[in-house]
């Protein structure tokens, strides 16, 4: 509902933008179609490793007709001129030469048949297979069925002697060529960011030689919708001033501030105009254009909130007013907090919700949740679980074994007769979830096989989850985080995404700005896109010392900035070109009780330092804002360009940032060394009665304290009252 109420506003506000301009002059004038003419096409030589495609680095087929199957896309700007498969390969020594082989499908067309001959067997075996070109399409799927036989009469279909190791490092070879471009803006996002493409995206940001902050911000709200297209492919954004690169990118300029080397015309309205890449003729240029800043923030609504009403190869923004604010922990890949979500909202078809056979692979589910969720006491997070399957033949060991991020949940027995089905509510514990998580559902199914050729062998063998009795349901937990906490940072972009149009977000730049401090600002901007899934439309872009109206917002400060010298008292750690310092820290520990406590170790803590040094070397850094309490600062602190991109690799690895916690996290290269301080502050809200438990837990000195309060008021109630009888009882006498 909420999609369709942002198209239908879109188509409300943007009436007229989608109308191309007539004359669009500076097509011709920027590249000549001729010379994409005569300029030969390049060839891009890809190299897809199948580990990449399938995430595992080596996959076991099994059984008389086992298969395995991995997907990849194309790019819309590309064609496959010529491909290859070199594949890498073993296979069990009791194979029968003369009627086992693997047989290779691309798209469901066999286009290969690779013989297992006996003297081969027991050792890795690389062959080439040639793929031809017509066979590929925009969505790709390759493959590999072994056809194995151990004895020419009957035969266990899935006997273990039947096996084949497809090694991940088997490689899917592309030459491709590119195709001369369409400047058609109903294209959009293609070709900047193509869904087909499962690369990291890499988009260039052009501006003029010295672009203004409010240029700079428009380009960070474009940075944020592209990082939420590009979702866990990442994204960075190479900032050029004044040139422009091979290949698409995007282009920002007013009337007042063009990038030279690039006619462009005087523009009245806010356009997106496409053009050819004079430094490729096969290359797209998206031209953001405004007659000044404020229209050119306009145009980049415009094209965030009404891309799917655009055509042609110009069009003009007449309105692009914001939408509402977003509520609070509202984030589009998030679990919401008001209501149980289906399974079958959770995946893109709701056959990725069954599978088939007696050994399938699992069924995942990509969960997503707010990063401070609160479970803490919580018997764990409740899951409604509806699955129905073939029932097996007798009661043996078939079952469904449920897991959260490769540890297990639960399980349960497959048991025979009819119907072949069952719902129950298990919960996931809550130290098993994190603010991205991946549950398994594997269903196994016992084989049996009474007597020689009694069974025909066919594997008729079904499994599904309902998609929409089977729910999880992560309403009713607070929201509530002890900070600083880089983990919920690194993970999930704690605080900052708590409204994910980071209404309540600055980000703090120097003054002036590097391009490799903007590549920082846009990479990080676009991290916070991926996690949220929605634009940052509210975004606040600051520099210097300008600190006016930032008193509500939570910060993010790139590089060496002035503020760092006043704020240095409140800082765990400052990195400076050859200096850097630290106050008392402790390494950090790991916290089942994520969130109750500070994220640091019993350890003690190690001295305050200040010292010199011409390394490199950079630090995320987490503080309480020294402009109002209870607001967050995170600073990405760099000495050099090679220490700046340590930093960025760091948090675009998913290894790396599951290394990341505390409040300081000190990146030498390839190392990470966490630390933390012991201040602390809490963001978010408790239910008055868990914030009771909650200190009762922390401080049980309060427990001995309210019990003794208690006893000395019962004892005064009960010495009240002696004394009352016993003046009744001599008033009496």
């Amino acid at each position: 509902m909420r999609r369709r109420l942002v198209l239908l506003s879109a188509l409300a506000l943007l009436a007229g933008s989608a109308r191309a301009v007539a004359a669009s002059p500076s097509l011709a004038e920027a590249a000549p179609a001729e010379t994409a003419a005569v300029t030969p096409a390049p060839v891009l030589e890809r190299r897809l490793l199948l580990s990449e495609l399938g995430g595992n680095p080596a996959e076991v087929i099994k059984g008389v007709e086992g298969q395995q199957s991995w997907d990849f896309g194309l790019r819309l700007d590309q064609t496959v001129r010529q491909a290859r498969l070199r594949l890498r390969y073993s296979y069990s020594p009791a194979l029968l030469p003369e009627l086992s082989h693997l047989r290779v499908q691309l798209n469901g067309v066999v286009v290969a048949t690779v013989p297992l001959p006996r003297e081969a067997n027991g050792a890795e075996q690389t062959s080439e297979i040639a793929l031809p070109s017509e066979f590929f399409t925009d969505y790709n799927q390759l493959n590999i069925q072994l056809i194995g036989h151990y004895t020419t009469g009957c035969e266990d279909p899935l006997h273990s002697s039947l096996w084949a190791s497809i090694n991940g490092a088997s490689e899917l070879l592309l030459s491709l060529q590119a195709l001369e471009p369409s400047p058609d803006l109903a294209r959009l996002p293609a070709p900047f960011f193509d869904e087909r493409d499962r690369e990291r995206l890499r988009l260039p940001f052009v501006f003029p030689a010295t672009p203004s902050l409010p240029v700079l911000q428009a380009a960070a709200v474009a940075a944020t919708w592209f990082g939420a297209l590009a979702d866990y492919r990442g994204a960075e954004f190479p900032v050029l001033r004044d040139r422009l690169p091979p290949g698409h990118a995007l282009l920002f300029a007013t009337n007042e501030a063009r990038p030279s080397g690039l006619e462009l015309p005087l523009v009245q309205q806010p356009s997106l105009r496409l053009l050819r890449n004079p430094a490729d003729p096969y290359g797209l240029l998206l031209v953001v254009q405004g007659r000044d800043a404020e229209q050119l923030q306009q145009a980049v609504n415009g094209l965030v909130l009404g891309s799917a009403l655009l055509s042609g190869p110009v069009a003009t923004v007449k309105a692009a007013p914001l939408p509402a604010r977003r509520p609070l922990n509202d984030a589009p890949r998030w679990l919401p907090g008001d209501r149980p979500v289906r399974f079958g909202e959770l995946v893109q078809d709701i056959k990725d919700l069954q599978v088939e056979g007696h050994a399938p692979g699992p069924i995942n589910l990509r969960v997503r949740v707010a990063p401070d969720l609160f479970t803490w006491n919580r018997h764990g997070v409740p899951l409604q679980l509806s699955y129905r399957y073939t029932p097996p033949v007798e009661d043996d060991n078939s079952m469904l074994t449920i897991s959260a991020n490769k540890q297990i949940v639960s399980s349960f027995r497959l048991k025979p007769g009819e119907p072949g089905e069952y719902s129950g509510v298990l919960r996931v514990p809550p130290y098993l979830l994190g603010s991205d998580n991946n549950l398994q559902f594997q269903f196994g199914v016992d084989y049996h096989r009474p007597g020689p050729c009694r069974d025909s062998g066919l594997d008729l063998v079904r499994s599904s989850l309902d998609p929409e009795a089977s729910t999880i349901d992560v309403s009713g937990f607070d929201h509530y985080a002890l900070m600083p906490n880089l983990r919920l940072f690194a993970n999930g972009g704690h605080p900052y995404t708590r409204y994910a149009d980071l209404a309540e977000t600055a980000l703090l730049l120097p003054s002036p700005a590097s391009d490799g401090d903007l590549e920082a600002a846009f990479q990080l901007l676009g991290r916070l896109g991926a996690i949220s899934g929605a634009p940052g439309l509210r975004l606040r872009l600051a520099s210097g010392e300008a600190l006016e109206g930032l008193q509500d917002k939570d910060l993010l400060l790139i590089g060496d900035q002035p503020l760092l010298a006043r704020w240095r008292q409140n800082l765990p750690a400052v990195i400076e070109r050859e200096a850097r310092s630290s106050g008392p820290l402790a390494r950090a520990g790991l916290w089942f009780r994520r969130g109750l406590v500070n994220d640091s170790s019993a350890a003690t803590n190690e001295g305050g330092v200040s010292a010199e040094s011409a390394g490199g070397i950079a630090a995320l850094v987490g503080f309480e804002s020294p402009l109002r309490g209870g607001r967050s600062v995170v600073a990405l602190l760099y000495n050099s360009e090679p220490a700046r991109q340590a930093a960025l690799t760091a948090l675009a690895s998913p290894g790396s940032v599951a290394r990341i916690r505390g409040d300081t996290a000190v990146i030498r290269g390839n190392e990470i060394k966490v630390f933390s301080s012991n201040s602390g502050y809490a963001v978010g809200r408790l239910s008055p009665l868990t914030w009771l438990w909650l200190q009762f837990s922390l401080h049980a000195w309060l427990v001995v304290v309210l019990v003794l309060l208690a006893a000395l008021l019962a004892a005064a109630g009960v010495y009240g009252y002696l004394r009352r009888a016993a003046a009744r009882r001599i008033a009496a006498t």
